[in-house]
């Protein structure tokens, strides 16, 4: 049977201990310091001071009045921005077994855990159990090879693995990890205790076994980089505490908060949905179309034609598709969703040029037909596709023959 590294009774872990980052001195700063944008499901953003956030409410102080939105009205938080380490190039990589993805500087680990101190700004440490930990990565022995660190990682195992960098690809010894030191793992293998030094080593992946995990409403991401599943969170004067999805609690000095995400499932970006069939025909007929040119009308997600956003009324969009007369996309929606919401219009750019019909269609019924023009103002679509399981959207030639026809639906999504 395979040695366990720390045995430790979940029932002895407190609540509050469990998971613990003090806030270090002359860092913390009150949540009334903290400058938001908050994006709704209804695409609009708040920006404000925060006053008090929860699992259920957000509530922010513009410069007129005090605004209280509930959490399910409510997308993201993004804060104001400080200096944002590259979480690339933080030495030590930490996935915890409930998806939690922690930057730290170094990790270490003993009978009482595994010890990690923070990287950027976290001058503090942060204890959790051994057995949280699914792997670690250390980037000083990885050489860039981090995507096959993660197939390694998926493989399925019985054992503990120690990963090496042999200078052509990452290979494995298979056994026990039973302790990370400053300099040094410590690895069990055919009944030998194994001292490695760590700058050899790419990283350990420890055998965790089966774990499914409901997939978390909440994410809150650091400035170092660290990312935080979460099933609930509160935030109590200058500390965001949340209850992890692993059944930790946790608590982040506010400032240390680059962005909370509350999307969960509430929001789900066409852009983000597999297409089941696109088209696009030309105005005028060609016996064979060049390659090229059915590759450049091809619908683009998160970015329009010849650049990466999109550009409409003045304002640049990291989200939506950008199509193309005569262009029809289709989709197969997921369960449970019950309107479309996106704004629409001709390309910055092309502006005042462009004329198109649009028209969307859902399950073969027609739910919205449109003209957009280059020289009236963007529209804002919402659309009931209640029970539609099938969404087509069609782009249709306009007035002006395929000139300018560019169209951008900004933030194109389905929402409950």
């Amino acid at each position: 049977m395979r040695a366990a590294l720390i045995n430790l009774d979940r029932l002895q872990l407190s609540a509050v201990v469990a998971f613990l980052i003090a806030c270090a001195p002359h860092f913390c700063v009150s949540a009334a310091d903290q400058t938001v944008d908050v994006e709704t499901l209804a695409g609009e953003t708040v920006a404000g001071h925060l006053v008090a956030l929860s699992t259920d409410s957000v509530t922010i102080s513009t410069d007129s009045e005090t605004v209280e939105l509930p959490a399910d009205e409510v997308l993201s938080i993004s804060f104001a921005a400080a200096q944002v380490r590259a979480a690339s190039a933080a030495p030590v990589h930490v996935l915890l077994v409930d998806g939690a993805a922690i930057v730290a500087d170094q990790i270490t680990t003993d009978r009482s855990g595994a010890h990690l101190q923070l990287g950027g700004t976290d001058e503090s440490r942060l204890t959790l159990p051994s057995d949280a930990v699914a792997n670690v990565r250390f980037n000083a022995g990885l050489a860039g090879r981090v995507a096959e660190f993660h197939q390694i990682a998926g493989q399925a195992r019985g054992t503990d693995l120690l990963v090496v960098d042999t200078g052509e690809a990452l290979d494995y010894l298979e056994g026990t990890v039973a302790a990370i030191e400053d300099e040094r793992i410590l690895f069990s293998m055919d009944g030998e205790t194994l001292r490695v030094k760590r700058s050899k080593v790419a990283g350990v992946i420890y055998f965790r076994g089966e774990n499914e995990m409901a997939a978390p409403p909440i994410h809150v991401v650091t400035h170092a980089g660290s990312r935080f599943p979460a099933t609930s969170l509160q935030l109590n004067e200058d500390q965001l505490q949340l209850a992890t999805a692993g059944g930790w609690n946790v608590e982040l000095p506010i400032d240390r908060v680059l962005r909370v995400d509350l999307s969960g499932d509430k929001v789900v970006y066409l852009s983000d949905l597999q297409a089941q069939r696109e088209v696009w025909q030309p105005f005028f007929e060609q016996p064979q179309l060049p390659a090229a040119l059915i590759a450049y009308r091809r619908p683009r997600r998160d970015a329009g034609f010849g650049t990466d956003a999109l550009h409409l009324d003045g304002r640049t969009y990291r989200r939506g598709l950008a199509l193309c007369s005569h262009t029809e996309i289709e989709f197969r929606l997921p369960a449970g969703y019950s309107r479309l919401l996106t704004r629409a219009g001709i390309d910055d750019r092309m502006r005042p040029a462009g004329h198109v019909e649009l028209t969307i269609v859902g399950d073969k019924q027609q739910l919205l037909h449109t003209t957009l023009s280059g020289s009236d103002e963007p529209q804002d679509i919402d659309v009931d596709i209640s029970g539609a399981r099938r969404l087509v959207l069609i782009v249709g030639f306009g007035a002006d023959l395929d000139y300018s026809d560019y169209v951008n639906l900004c933030e194109a999504r389905i929402v409950r």
